[in-house]
Formats: C-alpha cells, structure tokens, sequence
C-alpha cells in the first residue's frame, strides 16, 4: 500500500470468513519487509466499529459485514486525487544494484510518462497497463535498456479509471498505481 493510499482487507486472506473479536493488521516497509506497525482492533457487540475509527495510522472509511451490508466508502472505488503525485518504485539487482521506476503525471489526462533508470544496463523490460479488473490495457517491449530511459503510454484512447503499471525485467518486478482522469 503507497502512503494515503486506500486498501482493502478481507478475513479471507487469513482463511476465515469473518474478523475473530481481536484482530491484528501488520503493516510492513515495501522495500525491505521490515514490520513498521502492528494495529489491534476489536470486532465485538460491545465496542462496535465507526466509520472514522483510527487504527495506528490507518483510517476505517467503509466495512462490510458478514451478510454483504456496507457503510462508508467501500476501497475498490477509484479515488481522484487532489494533486499530482509520481508514484515510485524500487526492484531490486543481483548486483546490489537497483533499477528505480517513476510515473507520473498522477493522475494523468492524456499521457502517462514512465521513467526507468538504475545505475547500470537495466536489459530486457516489459512494461504493462492493467485496469482495476487485472485486464492488460496497453504494453511496451523494450530490448537492451541501458542506464535509462522514458516510456509513454497515451491516455486518449484510455478511459478513466484506476490502473496499475507493471514493471517487469529479469531482476524482478514493480507494481505502480496510477489514476486516469476523463474518457
């Protein structure tokens, strides 16, 4: 989860199908796995849930409960946001080395620019627009990548939603989340 992101969790990643009274949310540093925080909450009649209610750093904005019933902002929804944001990642070499992938505008209108540098040859990258149903959108191929380089996705034949940028290279890959704006 990118900071201020939205994010969604299910007691069915755990095997259950719903929040035992005392829950817990670990929440990790994407680069190097390291455990930033963990968060209790408490799922009973006796100290019911409220939109609002804060978590350590987490914010609940919606919840469904085990008969379907939601409140709230539900995270699946595309959110605009207010500014523009470059969304960055990291994958790491098997030099020690690492190969930075930047996109922005965000959220864009009529071109999403990607930029890939790492500070040796980066090969072989693929990457790839998928919408919020895990459809692949849109790819670019790119053979030999050196130090660096720049790819543009156009927006006008894109409709507005949410989209993830997959980066992937022999090294590994890397996942952004970018927001179309418009038709």
């Amino acid at each position: 989860v990118i900071l201020n992101d939205t994010f969604m969790i299910d007691a069915g990643n755990a095997g259950k199908d719903y929040f035992s009274s005392s829950s817990y949310m670990h929440i990790f540093d994407a680069v190097n796995g390291t455990l930033l925080q963990t968060v209790g909450f408490h799922t009973s009649c006796s100290v019911p849930i409220t939109i609002g209610d804060a978590y350590g750093a987490a914010t609940l904005i919606g919840l469904e409960d085990k008969y379907g019933v939601t409140c709230g902002e539900m995270p699946h929804a595309a959110l605009v946001l207010p500014e523009d944001i470059t969304e960055r990642a990291i994958i790491p070499t098997l030099t020690d080395q690492f190969i930075e992938v930047k996109a922005y505008p965000n959220p864009f209108v009529l071109e999403l620019t990607i930029d890939l540098y790492s500070e040796g040859d980066i090969g072989d990258v693929r990457i790839e627009l998928i919408n919020d149903l895990g459809e692949l959108v849109e790819y670019k191929e790119l053979r030999n990548v050196g130090r660096y380089e720049e790819v543009r996705f156009r927006g006008d034949n894109i409709i507005g939603g949410m989209y993830y940028v997959r980066t992937i290279s022999s090294s590994g890959e890397a996942r952004l989340k970018v927001i179309k704006l418009g038709n």
